[in-house]
């Protein structure tokens, strides 16, 4: 299953500023916009990798954007944000 890009935005606890970061993604359930997270989100507060989220593409055809924290993997004991 191919990987797709997922962008995220959030506020920067470092810079102060609105950011954005590109994390990599598997469709879960495409059709309802589900994706697990099959990357590293670096800087992205409360995300990681195998967590489901869901992500809408603002216009068809652009890039999926982040909008809610589905589910944690089974194998996350500890979330630091």
């Amino acid at each position: 299953m191919p990987h797709i890009s997922l962008l995220l935005y959030y506020h920067s606890d470092v810079t102060g500023d609105e950011t954005a970061e590109t994390v990599l993604a598997l469709p879960v359930d495409p059709a309802r916009g589900f994706y697990r997270i099959d990357g590293i989100p670096l800087y992205a507060p409360g995300l990681a990798c195998g967590d489901v989220v869901q992500a809408t593409a603002e216009q068809p055809g652009s890039v999926l954007v982040f909008r809610r924290l589905l589910s944690l993997p089974a194998t996350a004991p500890y979330r630091y944000s």
